[in-house]
């Protein structure tokens, strides 16, 4: 069976990047269909394999550039198709590569990670074009022959348009061997994470002038380029450990007092990550966090604000941290599940085409 993998991007490493490549594992000859590819940027095995992507990939170079050139996505549908020589497509969407193009005969299984535009700040510009893309996209969720979600609330959802399509959740992964317990008497576990995912400059301010009042030692984690405001007026490098590989992370982690994340991704990255190294987490009440994660190891959040976070520095005061119970909560999210879904379900579709 000859598979092609599509996704929106591959700009720089993200948690889509993980299942490209948990796909590239499971199919190692599969050939990735995507709208923008930044070649050599994505360290690892994908850029071994063949990478088609579409002519934004020389006008696009980041995240945010993405983003701005989102109403340019349907015209590239003009010279960009997965052959039909492939007999089926397996794509990981973060909103919109379930509408790059396939023939008819060709089967399609939609991985669903998230709606398009959501939890996002939209420009005057977005807005304009926001109807027309969702649009595009749910008319690419309905060439998929099947559908899978990440979270509950995206299930609801797509039943609710998409009446007649097989959908199914399917939980998602981060890779959890990456992130152990490591036991230390150096550990003095004093610095608080804070996820740079689902706040603002303003937002960064107001918790960077909270926690200094206190002599509460932390750091912003994560992607940072939308806080370039807050890093010119606090001026010091120090607060900003930016995006960094495992290897960098998994000691910071398992180091750290604790980590919050005000964000509604798809899974709290730095969070789940923290609980895996065994540490404690402060989340803002989310349906789908409250339905996927074990309640009792999270501390939730009343809202997003400075008394919010300090109340949850007042508990880790008192809390009683047992590594292993808050690393036994995030188990559920390992690949090799994913993984064994993934060659389930494709197990039935490979006895038809050999």
């Amino acid at each position: 069976m000859k598979i092609a993998i599509t996704c929106d991007h591959l700009i720089q490493r993200m948690e889509v990047t993980s299942y490209v490549e948990a796909l590239l594992a499971l199919y190692p000859k599969a050939e990735i269909f995507t709208f923008v590819h930044n070649a050599g940027k994505i360290l690892g095995d994908i850029e071994h394999h063949k990478i088609h992507s579409t002519f934004l990939t020389h006008k696009v170079k980041s995240i945010d550039s993405f983003n701005g050139a989102r109403y340019l996505l349907p015209s590239t549908q003009k010279n960009f198709a997965v052959p039909c020589s492939f007999d089926l497509v397996f794509n990981i969407s973060t909103g919109f590569s379930q509408s790059i193009q396939k023939c008819e005969d060709t089967r399609q299984i939609t991985y669903l990670l998230q709606w398009p535009f959501e939890f996002e700040e939209l420009s005057w510009k977005q807005k304009l074009f926001k109807k027309y893309l969702e649009s595009w996209a749910l008319k690419g969720l309905n060439q998929a022959d099947e559908i899978w979600v990440a979270r509950p609330s995206l299930e609801d959802k797509c039943r609710a348009l998409l009446p007649n399509k097989k959908i199914k959740q399917v939980m998602p992964f981060f890779n959890l061997d990456d992130y152990p317990i490591i036991p230390s008497s150096h550990w003095k576990h004093d610095v608080l994470l804070i996820s740079t995912e689902g706040i603002n400059s303003s937002f960064a301010l107001i918790i960077y002038d909270a926690l200094k009042s206190q002599r509460i030692k932390f750091l912003f984690v994560g992607l940072d380029n939308h806080l370039e405001q807050a890093k010119k007026t606090i001026n010091d490098d120090k607060y900003f450990f930016g995006q960094r590989c495992a290897g960098d992370l998994a000691p910071l982690m398992a180091s750290c007092l604790g980590a919050v994340d005000f964000s509604h991704s798809l899974l709290p990255g730095l969070a789940v990550r923290s609980l895996a190294a065994g540490r404690p987490v402060a989340l803002i009440k989310n349906g789908d966090y409250e339905k996927q994660l074990d309640q009792k190891q999270v501390f939730w959040l009343k809202d997003k604000s400075a008394d919010s976070l300090l109340s949850f520095m007042d508990e880790l005061k008192s809390k009683n941290v047992e590594p292993k119970e808050l690393r036994r909560s995030v188990l559920k999210f390992n690949p090799a599940s994913f993984k064994t879904k993934v060659k389930n379900n494709l197990a039935s579709l490979e006895s038809v085409f050999n």
